[in-house]
């Protein structure tokens, strides 16, 4: 499996184009992953809030995207002759259903490389994909966008599972979702050595640095400032959770104001909402571990809904008064309304096997009628789901979306609500928690579009599971997963035709 994730890299290696560090870090990422995944895995973790600064740095670079995906080929593609066939085959959370959505990802680009053939019937696609991907993959990103998309979430799931081998294998969990902390400081460090330089390089740094804490959205890091917002409430999490449970100074004195920091920069309505929901859901989950309700409420279970009351009411409001967002919330309710409503409509369309992997856009384009007054204003040409779960039932159809749903929801649950009898490790419960916003956040956005955003999610996801006791899945489940994925293989019998 290594030398499929290796195939973009020798493109990228053999490119003159692309400068002698990037060549020289990909290939030291694949050998550090070969020799040791688990060093390859902090490497990847430590280095991707940089790929954003790396062109600006050295020049000669593919981008934020492209440099984001040639860490993650470069530590699969080591990592793959470990961790492709394991000798101590240890039971997987994520393996069944990532076997079931890789199934959908890969039928979905095969029906449309096949549509693409039909388009240009005169020209052999199938030897033009792979000089593309093994020469010009990453300095002609848009000739074959479909690719990338599949390249993309093929490494996602794989990284998912991989990473849940890897911290499931040893006792050295704590250090693993410390490691995780510590790449969060990292990219918040990012904005806040960017936010403190741009104030204090100003004529009036005090009426500027109020300017920013009341009006600015920053996101070093991603394009999109609410794809930022999810993205760190993905680290800020479980440094509150390690610092509350755990006790370490370090976390609530050190990391949650320099993650917060970022966190709060990005202005995401919908992550702030997310966080502050999730945090009040867990807290009254660990409240009912620790003083079970009998007859009736007990003090400390009232005691907790009413800081709940006070936390949303509280945390709401401050936050509606010190952010400002490019639109209100009426105009932004009203938009994601409309591509809401037009999601619903592609997916009533296309419920299966959706309108294709990245394909979102084009296909909803012809949706956009008068009736939709708000998207004709802002985007007449199509824009996205601002919602990650109907973007991917749009897609890959409504199946899809139900994999996925089977991929995270056990995970987050379970780690947030514990098995019975038991209660979640203040790791499982911090990371828990942080995959649990960045979803509810994903209600209201699309972070899973931004690369960077894709693989810290899944190493998160992964990390998750790694962290839930070990468990083998029934045979029943994995009955289930072969027969879905040999469905949607048999599938393409008939959507090819």
């Amino acid at each position: 499996m290594g030398a499929i994730f290796l195939l973009p890299l020798i493109a990228a290696l053999a490119h003159p184009g692309l400068v002698l560090p990037f060549k020289l870090g990909a290939a030291a990422l694949v050998v550090t992953s070969a020799l040791a995944p688990r060093p390859g895995l902090y490497a990847l973790a430590l280095l991707l809030p940089f790929s954003a600064s790396m062109e600006r740095w050295f020049g000669g670079m593919p981008g934020a995207a492209g440099v984001t995906d040639a860490l993650l080929l470069a530590f699969l593609a080591g990592a793959s002759w470990r961790l492709a066939w394991p000798r101590d085959v240890r039971p997987s959370h994520l393996a069944a259903p990532a076997l079931v959505l890789l199934a959908a990802v890969l039928t979905s680009t095969i029906v449309e490389i096949r549509l693409l053939q039909r388009v240009t019937p005169g020209v052999p696609l199938l030897p033009e994909l792979w000089r593309y991907l093994t020469s010009e993959y990453w300095t002609t990103a848009r000739e074959f966008p479909v690719l990338h998309q599949a390249v993309r979430w093929t490494c996602w799931l794989v990284l998912a599972v991989y990473v849940e081998g890897i911290v499931a294998a040893t006792d050295s969990r704590a250090r693993d979702v410390s490691v995780w902390v510590l790449a969060g400081m990292a990219g918040a460090a990012l904005t806040v050595t960017s936010v403190v330089g741009f104030v204090l390089g100003s004529e009036a740094p005090a009426a500027v640095a109020m300017d920013v804490i009341v009006r600015g959205r920053v996101s070093v890091l991603q394009p999109d400032v609410n794809a930022a917002g999810s993205y760190f409430a993905l680290f800020l999490l479980p440094a509150v959770v390690l610092g509350i449970r755990r006790g370490a100074r370090w976390l609530p004195a050190v990391a949650v104001p320099i993650v917060g920091f970022a966190f709060l920069a990005a202005r995401s309505r919908a992550a702030f909402a997310a966080v502050v929901c999730v945090s009040c859901v867990a807290a009254l989950a660990h409240l009912r571990r620790v003083t079970p309700i009998a007859a009736g409420p007990s003090r400390a279970v009232r005691t907790a809904l009413i800081l709940t009351v006070v936390a949303v009411v509280g945390g709401g409001g401050l936050f509606l008064v010190t952010s400002r967002s490019n639109v209100g919330p009426g105009a932004a309710v009203e938009f994601r309304i409309e591509t809401t409503r037009i999601a619903v409509e592609a997916m009533r369309r296309y419920p299966a096997f959706g309108v294709g992997l990245g394909d979102y856009v084009r296909s909803t384009r012809r949706f956009i009628t008068e009736d939709f007054p708000s998207m004709r204003v802002h985007a007449p040409n199509g824009e996205n789901a601002h919602n990650n779960f109907l973007q991917i039932a749009v897609e890959l159809g409504v199946p899809a979306l139900v994999v996925f749903l089977w991929l995270v929801g056990p995970v987050i649950v379970t780690g947030i609500r514990g098995t019975p009898g038991t209660v979640p490790s203040p790791e499982l419960e911090g990371m828990a928690c942080g995959l649990a916003a960045f979803l509810a956040s994903a209600l209201l956005g699309h972070p899973l579009l931004i690369p960077q955003v894709g693989v810290a999610f899944f190493a998160a996801l992964g990390m998750t599971a790694g962290l839930l006791p070990r468990r083998p899945p029934s045979e029943r489940t994995r009955l289930v997963a072969l027969l879905a994925a040999a469905g949607y293989v048999a599938s393409l019998v008939w959507r090819l035709t």
